[in-house]
């Protein structure tokens, strides 16, 4: 089951209006230092947080913080939030942010690639900080940022993801000069600390080999372990999964050799994402192709892989990898994102149209079939008169996904927008368009989705002299909402869907859904409700994946809901719909969920500053749908909470609205 909230319909598209045209200005100009490297995630309401090198010296290395930014989806800062960004340490130095996870409840964790220790005989350290909500570092946590890896030898940051449960894993390479390089990780709690069964200072998440590891990148697992994916020199770089659970131990059952995603011949190495479904997906370039002629790059091609969460490869994916573009030349560096219905896009650089390097990709689906309206051997991304690198991608959840990238020589950022069918955007070039016509001297750019069908680009910028970062909105208005999705929950034969219509768009709507299999068919014609509201139970034929959106007319022209994916389960699986409804009186205040089998667990209610409001033990409850009664001794305030389900060894979390 999927549970989504407030995924909506917007009016208007392209660069969003309210935002300046040449980008909105998020660091301090006034120092005439440099901004620079920025990045960006989503912050689950809209918004974005962004984070990046500030130079608070014009010479040398002494002070060069990381600072965060959060904007709202009006490009206003969040509430709170200092003007030109929280600083996330103030240590001597260069600290350069990698990795922006947020908590789940509010908050949002920074974790960068520090030098503060060279005078002490530290190479590369790897620090992390805790902001809250209100743009405070938590108290909880040192001011000058968590040491992760802290000590001698250089620690090579490599990944960060949330653990699902308030807390974060990171993983690093240990450069020790014994043998190269092992993997490392750890588990940090919302406290600052490390999470039981993991020791300060981590443990290593590969095998601990004489041979040289490469890579080391994790994904969630989805049920509060991870996925650690890395290369293997012997000699040849051949790539493993190896799955970790909440503790820190190998999962139960994994094979002690670990997984092979690959074992071809030659150089591997690349990326890789979560299915969406417990297992993961990932690609790289390799050069098998050579056989025993001398390294070169002209044999790089793209290959990728695709693992379910029991460690089996998917079926219809070769035992070395799926060959995805074998053309002549260099294919290199791909990168992956979800098409967000158990697919992936895999897009690469490669000098095909006559520049040395534009952007082509696929989309693969989970069995390893090419998508219809994709090419063989790639599709063009970014393809015209400019050279493309340095790119990245974020998924617009409609199916599509963003693209920026550095162009050359112009100096320009420029962004693409790729629908599910292998084609950019209406109205938007096969080159991409630039984030500005009216400057060069761009670099570092940076994508992030907005959790509504656009995307918010980062980038540094030369405009003013020294270095400064900006950020521009593409996709939808998001301050002018018509139509907003509520909830949406399956149980065994049914899904139910609920929006909430804002004045102005009157009229009827008709319901439609789709399949994977199946074109979009009209369900019911519905009229909302006086409060607004549009609800509707689709008595499902069969378990499977369905897609829901809603149509209607405004001004004359017609209009469509973003699409809302739901997984129908064949049995009950865990779930957590959450208040419903949402936002909930305080007077009725209960929470919704759905449980697999009876087990121990429990519902717990926070606050925005992660303290606990409210607790409900599940002793007793069997599976199928449950709603219950939270704050019955006590009222809650009004103001936005959070939950958590725990059942067993997994738990959720969603958010919601008390009013009163």
């Amino acid at each position: 089951m999927i549970i989504l909230f407030t995924a909506a319909l917007f009016r208007c598209s392209v660069a969003t209006a309210s935002w300046p045209p040449d980008g909105l200005l998020v660091s301090d100009t006034a120092s005439h230092f440099n901004n620079h490297i920025p990045t960006v995630a989503d912050d689950r309401f809209g918004g974005v947080y962004v984070a990046w090198q500030w130079s608070g010296s014009p010479v040398g290395l002494s002070i060069q913080d990381p600072r965060l930014q959060r904007l709202r989806p009006s490009g206003e800062v969040a509430p709170g939030w200092p003007p030109h960004g929280v600083q996330l340490t103030a240590a001597a130095r260069n600290q350069a942010p990698r990795f922006i996870c947020p908590d789940g409840v509010g908050g949002v964790y920074v974790v960068w690639a520090d030098i503060r220790g060279l005078s002490t005989g530290n190479s590369i350290d790897v620090y992390a900080q805790r902001v809250l909500e209100n743009g405070t570092v938590d108290p909880a946590w040192p001011a000058d940022g968590l040491p992760i890896a802290a000590k001698p030898q250089e620690q090579d940051l490599l990944s960060a993801v949330s653990d699902g449960t308030g807390g974060l894993f990171i993983s690093w390479s240990d450069r020790s000069p014994a043998d190269g390089g092992d993997v490392m990780g750890i588990r940090i709690q919302p406290n600052g600390t490390a999470a039981p069964g993991w020791p300060v200072g981590g443990k290593p998440i590969a095998p601990v080999s004489p041979f040289a590891q490469a890579g080391g990148q994790i994904v969630a697992d989805g049920i509060g372990g991870i996925y650690t994916v890395y290369g293997m020199f012997e000699p040849d770089i051949n790539i493993y999964a190896r799955h970790i659970n909440a503790q820190g131990d190998v999962a139960y059952g994994w094979p002690s050799s670990d997984v092979p995603l690959t074992r071809a011949p030659n150089t591997q190495g690349g990326r890789v994402i979560s299915d969406g479904a417990g297992g993961l997906y990932t690609a790289w370039h390799d050069d098998r192709s050579r056989g025993s002629a001398a390294f070169s790059e002209q044999y790089f091609d793209i290959y990728a892989q695709h693992m379910l969460a029991d460690g089996t490869i998917a079926p219809g994916w070769p035992a070395d990898g799926l060959p995805v573009c074998l053309r002549a030349g260099i294919q290199q560096v791909p990168d992956l994102v979800s098409d967000g219905a158990g697919g992936v896009f895999v897009v690469w650089e490669e000098g095909r149209s006559g520049t040395p390097w534009d952007l082509y990709g696929v989309r693969l689906y989970a069995d390893g079939t090419l998508a219809p309206g994709w090419a063989a051997n790639g599709t063009p991304v970014m393809a015209g008169f400019e050279s493309h690198q340095m790119f990245r991608l974020a998924q617009d959840g409609m199916g599509g996904f963003y693209a920026a990238a550095e162009g050359s020589p112009s100096g320009q950022i420029w962004v693409q927008h790729m629908m599910a069918n292998g084609q950019p955007e209406t109205g938007w070039a096969l080159q991409g368009t630039r984030v500005t016509p009216n400057y060069s001297g761009q670099e570092w750019p940076a994508v992030a989705w907005d959790g509504y069908g656009g995307a918010y680009v980062a980038w540094d910028d030369a405009r003013y002299g020294e270095t400064s970062v900006f950020v521009k909105h593409y996709g939808n208005d998001l301050t002018a909402v018509a139509v907003s999705l509520v909830s949406a929950e399956a149980e065994p034969g049914l899904a139910r869907i609920a929006w909430q219509v804002n004045d102005g768009t009157g009229g009827r709507f008709t319901l439609e859904r789709r399949t994977d299999l199946e074109v979009w068919k009209s369900l019911a014609t519905i009229a909302p409700t006086s409060s607004g509201r549009i609800t509707y139970d689709d008595r499902v034929p069969k378990h499977g994946r369905y897609f829901y959106r809603l149509a209607y007319m405004d001004d004359g022209i017609r209009r469509e809901t973003p699409e809302v994916q739901l997984d129908v389960p064949s049995a009950h699986v865990l779930s957590l719909a959450g208040f419903t409804p949402n936002p909930i009186s305080s007077a009725n205040l209960s929470i919704a969920f759905t449980l697999p089998k009876q087990a121990s667990g429990s519902v717990v209610l926070f606050d925005i500053t992660g303290r606990e409001i409210a607790r409900e033990d599940l002793t007793g409850l069997g599976p199928g749908r449950h709603a219950l009664r939270l704050g019955a001794q006590s009222q809650v305030p009004a103001g936005v909470y959070w939950m958590r389900l725990t059942h067993g060894d997994r738990a959720l979390t969603s958010r919601g609205v008390v009013i009163r």
